[in-house]
């Protein structure tokens, strides 16, 4: 079932409109709004594009006005959604065409509320992991300064496993 629905207010301000040329311009001589109904790939993954960048940078548009533009439910709006966030993680190409789209719609549009940006999110998320490498390593080597009231032969195999566990940090 097909989701018709207009709001005044979604479309007031011309955000949807401005990013939905943006990405035209970036994707020509594909038109975004032609082939809705095709499921190939490249106009899939057009879609989904535009869809994440509307839901990030319009937010005053709910799924059911992101959906509408492109004839579908909100279900389908946000499965592209989520579904386009978890290949920018992981797809360099997708990636790129995100930034670039993203510093377009900055520049000409600026930025309505928090945007999501992929790069932060893995760069933070590294961050993470090597505090948690240092903490780890830290605890390690203050563990061994402890083996010194340990017996010699139970001190040298407790080393070595902590050997092993700095060397696979």
């Amino acid at each position: 079932m097909k989701i018709e629905l207009e709001r005044i207010y979604a479309t007031s301000d011309g955000r949807k409109d401005a990013i939905i040329e943006i990405c035209n311009q970036y994707f020509h001589p594909h038109n975004i709004l032609d082939n809705i109904d095709r499921r190939m790939r490249p106009v899939v993954e057009r879609r989904m594009m535009t869809m994440l960048l509307l839901r990030n940078f319009a937010k005053n548009l709910s799924l059911a006005d992101i959906g509408q533009v492109f004839r579908k439910d909100h279900a389908t709006a946000l499965h592209a959604v989520k579904t386009m966030r978890n290949l920018i993680e992981t797809d360099i190409r997708l990636q790129t065409q995100y930034i670039s789209l993203r510093n377009k719609i900055v520049a000409e549009i600026g930025i309505q509320g928090e945007v999501e940006d992929p790069l932060s999110k893995i760069k933070r998320h590294n961050r993470r992991l090597i505090h948690r490498d240092i903490t780890r390593r830290g605890l390690l080597i203050e563990v061994k300064k402890e083996l010194e009231y340990f017996p010699e032969a139970k001190r040298k195999k407790i080393e070595k496993q902590i050997e092993a566990c700095l060397n696979l940090l």
